[in-house]
């Protein structure tokens, strides 16, 4: 991509030092930065790499990105959690910051994307979510701990 001509890539405009809370990723020593749409999703959290990978500027993907890297933090076996489990702890805590940060979550959507993962593990919604609720307290209250007033008023 970078030796080609023409038309600045989409991603390239990505303003991704704005999002909110992206302070809090920084300061873990993680990288924040712009990346291509790669067919399957629009946002990704290596912990191998250290690094958030945005292509969109949605808050909310962020935020469910942060999450996964809180998780982590807070439990290094958490590679081992099946995807269905770590997709649930990431959205339902990202749901929640919305909320804590004044930002408007899209229930419609969380719920949708808690209920696809629950099925796959052939749960309902609300059991899946019973099941990771002490680890999503846990996630949240690792972010939470990093907010500074400066990180509240810019995130509003």
């Amino acid at each position: 991509m970078e030796d080609t001509e023409g038309e600045p890539l989409e991603y390239a405009s990505l303003d991704v030092k704005s999002l909110p809370l992206a302070d809090i990723a920084r300061k873990w020593g993680l990288t924040v930065k712009a990346g291509s749409f790669n067919g399957e999703y629009y946002a990704y959290y290596s912990d191998y790499r250290k690094e958030i990978v945005m292509a969109t500027d949605n808050e909310l993907s962020f935020l469910h990105e942060l999450s996964h890297a809180a998780h982590y933090r807070i439990d290094k076996d958490a590679y081992r959690c099946e995807k269905w489990e770590k997709e649930l702890i990431a959205e339902l805590s990202a749901a929640a910051l919305c909320h804590m940060i004044g930002k408007e979550p899209n229930t419609g959507n969380h719920f949708q994307y808690i209920k696809r993962y629950a099925e796959e593990a052939k749960l309902s919604p609300v059991k899946a979510c019973m099941k990771i609720l002490d680890t999503c307290m846990q996630v949240i209250e690792e972010i939470v701990k990093e907010i500074d007033t400066i990180s509240l008023k810019e995130a509003a």
